[in-house]
C-alpha cells in the first residue's frame, strides 16, 4: 500500500448572489496532499486556497494517493462541476448526487482514519438533503472496486485487499436507512444531541419516522431521475424541485419539535431557504 498524508480544508461560503443567507455558516470543503500535485477541489476552491485567510484545516488523514486520484477522476481535478462538460468528481455530479461535502466524505472514507467533514459548517443540512456520501452510493462502491482492479492489473498489490475491504465497510456503514433514532442520526451529531436534550421519546420517534420516510422518498426520486437519462442540467432541475419542497417540509418538522430558538442554533437556515443555501456551497 502506498500511504500518504491528506489534509481536509474548509472555508466559509460567500453569498454574492444570495444576500438573504448572509450570516449562515456554510463551509466549502476540499482535500489536499503535499505528496502529489492533485487538486481535489470538490467543485470549488482547492489546494491553491490552503493558505487563504479564512481557510482552516479540519483534519489530517492517511490514504493511498494513487487509488484516491483514480477514484476522484484526474479530469475532474480543479473543475467547477457546474459547467457543461465538467466531469463528475468521485462519481458525483454536483447538485444531483450531492455537493462538495459529500465528495469530500467519499474520498475520506478511503483513508485509514475514516475522517469525515462533520465539523464543517452546514454539514447537518448537507446530510439531511443528500446523506453522508450523496446519491448513487452503490455506483460509487463499484467505482472503488473497478479502480482498485485497474491499478492492481498494472502494479499488482498497489491497492491491498485489506484497504479495499476497509473502505467498502466505511461506505456501507454510512448509508444505513432505518427508523432507530440513534442509528438514523449517527451522521447528524448536532441535531442528534439537540433532540436528546430537548425532546421526549415520542418526539424522537416521530422525527425518526419522518426522516426515514424522507430518505426513502429521496432515494426513489433519484432512481427515477437516473433511469430517465436526462442531461445533467435537466436532472439537477428535477432534483431541485423535489428537494426544495421535501427538505423544507422536513426542516419545518425539526423546527416544530425543537422550537425556533434551538433550531436556529442547530440548523440556522430557515426551512424555505434550505435548497438555496445548498446551491451556494462552493
Amino acid at each position: 500500500m502506498v500511504s500518504n498524508e491528506i489534509e481536509l480544508y474548509a472555508a466559509p461560503t460567500e453569498y454574492r448572489d444570495c444576500p438573504q443567507l448572509r450570516g449562515i455558516k456554510l463551509d466549502h470543503t476540499w482535500l489536499s496532499s503535499e505528496c502529489g500535485p492533485h487538486n481535489w477541489n470538490c467543485y470549488g476552491r482547492g489546494r491553491g486556497n490552503n493558505k487563504d485567510h479564512n481557510a482552516r484545516r479540519l483534519g489530517l488523514a492517511h490514504g493511498n494517493l494513487a487509488w484516491m486520484a483514480e477514484v476522484y477522476g484526474p479530469g475532474a481535478e480543479g473543475r467547477s462541476g457546474r459547467n457543461p462538460g465538467d466531469p463528475a468528481a468521485a462519481g458525483a455530479v454536483e447538485l444531483l448526487h450531492g455537493v462538495c461535502q459529500n465528495v469530500s466524505n467519499r474520498m475520506l472514507a478511503m483513508t485509514v482514519e475514516n475522517l469525515d467533514v462533520s465539523k464543517a459548517g452546514g454539514n447537518e443540512l448537507v446530510v439531511l438533503a443528500f446523506g453522508k456520501y450523496g446519491f448513487g452510493v452503490e455506483k460509487f462502491i463499484e467505482r472503488l472496486k473497478k479502480t482498485a482492479d485497474r491499478l492492481n492489473a498494472v502494479t499488482p498489490g498497489i491497492v491491498s485487499k485489506a484497504e479495499l475491504d476497509r473502505t467498502l465497510a466505511n461506505v456501507k456503514a454510512g448509508m444505513t436507512v432505518g427508523a432507530e433514532f440513534d442509528a438514523l442520526t449517527d451522521d447528524l451529531p448536532i441535531i442528534r444531541d439537540a433532540f436528546r436534550s430537548k425532546t421526549t421519546s415520542s418526539e424522537k420517534s416521530e422525527f425518526a419516522k419522518e426522516y426515514a420516510a424522507f430518505q426513502h422518498r429521496r432515494a426513489e426520486m433519484f432512481l427515477e431521475i437516473e433511469k430517465s437519462n436526462l442531461p445533467n442540467h435537466d436532472a439537477r432541475g428535477k432534483m431541485a424541485v423535489f428537494l426544495k419542497a421535501e427538505l423544507g417540509r422536513l426542516l419545518g418538522k425539526v423546527q416544530e419539535l425543537l422550537g425556533s430558538d434551538v433550531y436556529a442554533q442547530v440548523v440556522s437556515v430557515v426551512p424555505g431557504e434550505a435548497w438555496n443555501a445548498l446551491t451556494t456551497i462552493m
